[in-house]
């Protein structure tokens, strides 16, 4: 049971990597660099998207974040290692800003709030992903059977491990934060500059 893997919708495309995604809608108006415009059209063919032309390059958010001098990402690889970073003054406000935004809005829609634990045994965790194909991006503790969770969905799901519940149990709104580490250098062919062992994540 553990290698069964999850069922697909038949509608879903085959495909080797990212490119082979197909868009389903969009959502908002887009900024676009106009270096970028010709690509943006051929990733917007057949929809209808309103969007914002810049004559300006946009940067990164990392590089904006150093800019303003609002990330610190040479010093935290210096006492860490790299892709850490330091939040600093106004960045730290908006992300507590909006935490308490996204609490404040999902209390409304009648969410109750959960926060799990960072931390799962070796046993929760492969009764929830495949451990084995992704144990290199999972950050263990050395001597225990511990291991910090990637995800919040991986707590989550285990929370009723080796428990029976009915049905209407599962009928229930949760909305979940936590902090998460997750070695992306390992799980990913893409270099991530500040913020890959590290982000905050919600879900519904």
């Amino acid at each position: 049971m553990y290698s069964l893997p999850n069922i697909l919708h038949e509608s879903v495309p085959v495909g080797e990597d990212e490119k082979d995604n197909v868009p389903i809608r969009f959502f908002g108006t887009p900024k676009v660099w106009k270096e970028h415009f010709e690509e943006f059209k051929k990733e917007t063919k057949g929809f209808h998207v309103n969007y914002k032309e810049l004559d300006f390059k946009p940067l990164i958010h990392y590089d904006l974040g150093e800019k303003l001098k609002l990330v610190d990402t040479e010093r935290a690889a210096k006492v860490s290692t790299s892709r850490f970073f330091y939040l600093l003054e106004d960045l730290v406000w908006l992300d507590f800003a909006l935490i308490m935004y996204a609490i404040d809005e999902l209390t409304k829609e009648g969410f109750k709030l959960l926060l799990p634990p960072y931390m799962l045994n070796f046993n929760a965790y492969k009764g929830v992903t495949s451990i084995q194909d992704f144990e290199d991006a999972l950050y263990k503790i050395e001597n225990k059977d511990l291991y910090l969770i990637a995800t919040s969905e991986h707590p989550i799901a285990a929370r009723f491990m080796n428990e029976q519940l009915e049905i209407r149990e599962f009928y229930w709104k949760k909305r979940f934060f936590d902090e998460a580490f997750v070695d992306l250098a390992n799980s990913f062919d893409l270099l991530i500059i500040g913020g890959g062992n590290y982000f905050e994540l919600w879900v519904e």
